[in-house]
């Protein structure tokens, strides 16, 4: 076989494992579009990817954003928590995603979602503001960008995540009556 055909066949098999990743994904990426346009207006985030892995279904997501909002951790970790819930209910929901999902119901420990925090002129937001956080297998993770790199100033199970938000918003609620 000449080098020729080699890159020819070579070329062929690219475009159909792509055409069959493609058509077999089009159910996450239509849900991640329509999230992406309601997530992006109401939390004022920029969307600059995903990914998706699993070879008989759909295993893990990773999903990556920008946000020009300074935070402090409790607003860090609302985003986030709000996020998640939100993006695993729909997902959960999808009558074209129900059979792909690896387990079913999807769970947090399933996203690797990464949130960065930029300021107005393009850098990572400054300390004592988040400057990144993110979710993988079920850990949140909270970073300052702090002497031109990243420092984790706190990690927390999701779970943990969610009670501390509850917790926040009773004490909230308390104080207004």
């Amino acid at each position: 076989m000449s080098l020729k055909s080699n890159s020819y066949f070579l070329i062929v098999a690219l475009l159909f494992l792509h055409t069959s990743l493609q058509s077999q994904n089009r159910a996450l990426s239509d849900y991640i579009v329509t999230f992406n346009d309601h997530i992006t207006q109401q939390q004022q985030l920029s969307y600059t990817g995903f990914y998706e892995r699993g070879s008989a279904g759909i295993h893990e997501i990773s999903l990556y954003y920008s946000s020009t909002k300074l935070l402090s951790l409790d607003q860090a970790r609302t985003l986030v928590v709000e996020f998640i819930n939100e993006f695993l209910s729909g997902l959960n929901q999808s009558a074209r995603l129900k059979s792909q999902l690896q387990p079913y119901p999807f769970t947090e420990k399933g996203l690797d979602i990464v949130i960065f925090f930029r300021n107005d002129r393009g850098g990572y937001a400054p300390s004592p503001y988040i400057g990144q956080v993110s979710i993988q297998k079920g850990i949140v993770t909270y970073s300052k960008f702090i002497r031109g790199q990243f420092e984790v100033i706190k990690q927390e199970n999701f779970s943990f995540s969610e009670k501390a938000i509850a917790k926040l918003e009773a004490c909230y609620q308390w104080n207004m009556n």
